[in-house]
């Protein structure tokens, strides 16, 4: 027979367990677990999702989407997408290429990285909008066009002849 103080230690630590694995569920299912998973797309293009960042990225040779792409649909001719910006996805990207491109460390790639997102024309195109609209053409050895709104998407879709059966689908739902 357990005494009361015996009783109190094992309900305590059935509790406490408990509480302990609950605790780390809701964890897991409301912050995802911070794992990134990779989806290989057409023409050597991957997206990268996880931790709500979504990149539709090849290679430094190439133009990249980066974050926030929400939505996307391709098949072996094209690669479309919404993209609602980020300007941290952004920033660290521009900072992650300057160090890739300098050989040494150089304390102003921070600094400089924030000056080409403030300054450079084209970044300040892609924040004039709330979401921004993408079309890459593998018949044009992978010409990025955009960003669009979503009137310009849809008229360049039709002179690009983007079939209308590529609809744009949750980028987390592939």
């Amino acid at each position: 027979m357990l005494s009361r103080k015996q009783k109190f230690l094992v309900i305590f630590s059935t509790v406490s367990f408990l509480f302990f694995v609950y605790v780390l569920l809701m964890l897991t299912a409301f912050m995802g677990g911070g794992a990134d998973y990779y989806v290989d797309l057409p023409n050597g293009y991957l997206f990268r999702g996880g931790d709500g960042d979504g990149i539709i990225t090849y290679d430094t040779t190439r133009k990249s989407i980066y974050g926030k792409v929400t939505e996307i649909a391709f098949n072996d001719d094209f690669i479309i997408a919404k993209q609602v910006p980020d300007s941290m996805a952004h920033k660290m990207e521009i900072y992650a290429r300057l160090r890739r491109c300098t050989p040494q460390e150089n304390p102003n790639t921070e600094a400089l990285a924030d000056s080409i997102f403030s300054n450079d024309p084209y970044y300040k195109w892609i924040f004039s909008a709330k979401e921004n609209y993408w079309i890459l053409n593998h018949h044009g050895k992978g010409i990025l066009n955009g960003p669009f709104t979503k009137a310009e998407f849809e008229r360049k879709k039709k002179e690009l002849q983007v079939p209308a059966s590529l609809v744009l689908k949750n980028a987390w739902d592939l």
